[in-house]
């Protein structure tokens, strides 16, 4: 009898996981939502449903949003422009390289801190051409 529910219990126990890997698969199929675009579309609610800003006469069509190709937010710019933010801050370059790899969605924390270590200690113009490689690797949208 015991048997019976032991083996019952790991048939239960292999069929959920079959149904945990067909989730993660339906999952992973999903388009995810970039940060901008899904600013995007809250500001783009709030000013629909916003009733001071239509008592006012504005429409969605009058307040403008800045597009992202319009903006000059290319990959050697973000790192320009965070290069140059731990060249004024040297103490926070690992609060910086941090935030940049946060842009790292595929990888798990730990290789984050393993990519963190490897180069944490590098002179600026290493730093530039090696998150640039990074980027390039991990195909990062910045």
């Amino acid at each position: 009898m015991e048997r019976e529910k032991i083996s019952e219990v790991l048939k239960i126990i292999q069929e959920i996981e079959q149904k945990q890997e067909e989730v993660e698969t339906h999952l992973k199929e999903l388009a995810s939502i970039t940060r901008d675009n899904l600013l995007r579309e809250i500001i783009a609610d709030v000013i629909k449903k916003n009733t001071i800003i239509q008592k006012s006469g504005y429409s969605g069509e009058d307040i403008c949003l800045t597009d992202i190709s319009d903006t000059e937010n290319t990959v050697p710019s973000v790192i320009e422009t965070l290069v140059s933010e731990i060249r004024k801050s040297p103490s926070k370059k690992i609060i910086y390289l941090r935030e940049f790899l946060e842009h790292f969605t595929e990888i798990s924390e730990q290789d984050k801190n393993v990519l963190l270590q490897s180069i944490k200690d590098r002179n600026l113009d290493d730093l530039k051409e090696k998150l640039l490689s990074l980027v390039k690797i991990f195909h990062v949208n910045i």
